[in-house]
């Protein structure tokens, strides 16, 4: 009996499962033109309909003396998880455009039910001002793309979601 199951195992064990659709988004560093320009720190997160830090995106920093200048973030996330900040940081970008991905997971590698979230961008800069830029996000399976307008720290900042295929 048990020889009679092991191919049809096999052959849907091999089957793709059907993939969670991600976040794709452009996020603007806008160029300066100073002579103190220093590069931005800049924090990415999203948080759930209550108000909760679910994951961290992206922590663009350098010297730690500075990090509480993203004071949103900070509050929210910097000063209460030490750990994620080391594991997740990494070293400030110069001016252009970067990507990055949501999979739909939190901080923990849990995937996260359809809903309403909040995805945040904030940025400081040394001899320079802060910015913060927020979205209200809602996920049930339908495409958008939403393009958030620049503010003096953060250049312009686009999301795109495709639709879910069941």
């Amino acid at each position: 009996m048990v020889k009679g199951l092991l191919l049809p195992v096999l052959l849907c064990s091999s089957l793709p499962l059907a993939a969670t659709p991600s976040l794709d988004i452009s996020l603007g560093v806008p160029s300066i033109d100073t002579h103190e320009y220093q590069r931005p720190y800049v924090a990415a997160w999203i948080e759930d309909a209550n108000g909760k830090p679910v994951r961290t995106l992206a922590l663009w920093r350098g010297e730690d003396d500075w990090l509480k200048d993203l004071r949103a973030f900070w509050r929210k996330v910097g000063r209460r998880d030490s750990q994620l900040v080391d594991a997740l940081s990494s070293a400030t970008r110069l001016p252009g455009n970067y990507q990055l991905r949501w999979d739909g997971k939190d901080d923990s590698g849990q995937l996260l039910p359809d809903g309403d979230y909040s995805i945040f961008f904030e940025a400081a800069r040394e001899h320079g001002g802060r910015s913060i830029l927020s979205e209200k996000l809602h996920f049930a399976g339908q495409a958008f793309t939403k393009t958030l307008a620049a503010k003096p720290e953060l250049g312009p900042v686009t999301l795109s979601y495709p639709a879910r295929s069941n």
